[in-house]
């Protein structure tokens, strides 16, 4: 009844870093995040409608117990009737499956979160490795070179 929408062994694949593919794992980021942001509002989408459906069978439940009270003449008051579709099986399932599709929605807002968090890794990762080239003596040698060239150039 519900899409699963979310793989979770490919998202911790998706989410996972390592310095050393930090230049692929930058490339690969938009991508990601465009892809499970779809998968999201499906998700999502899925979710809104598991709701209404669960809305649209509580209604018809009532009205039809409402209904089958009136007709017999029994009195009934309104917290009986919402015990009584509560229990109904239909709105069982339905209960049940909107609960699921909002477990897929959450599951992938959790994923759109991690690659935000990888991407702010990233960039953390990015900054310290152009700390440490700037610091190591090939850096500064180069600099060196560059500097005097460039005065070289200007006498």
């Amino acid at each position: 009844m519900i899409k699963k929408v979310i793989n979770p062994d490919e998202a911790a694949r998706a989410c996972a870093l390592s310095e050393h593919e930090l230049d692929s794992a930058m490339t690969e980021q938009p991508g990601l995040m465009s892809y499970y942001g779809q998968l999201h509002t499906s998700a999502k989408k899925q979710m809104d409608a598991m709701k209404l459906k669960r809305d649209v069978v509580e209604a018809q439940i009532y009205t039809e117990l409402k209904d089958k009270y009136a007709t017999s003449g029994a009195k009934t008051t309104e917290a009986q009737l919402k015990n009584e579709v509560t229990l109904d099986p239909r709105y069982i399932a339905a209960r049940k499956a909107y609960i699921e599709a909002e477990a897929e929605e959450v599951a992938a807002k959790h994923v759109l979160d991690a690659l935000w968090h990888k991407r702010d890794m990233m960039i953390a990762m990015g900054r310290q490795r152009e700390t440490e080239s700037r610091l190591s003596p090939h850096y500064t040698a180069t600099r060196d070179a560059a500097d005097q060239f460039a005065g070289d150039r200007m006498r």
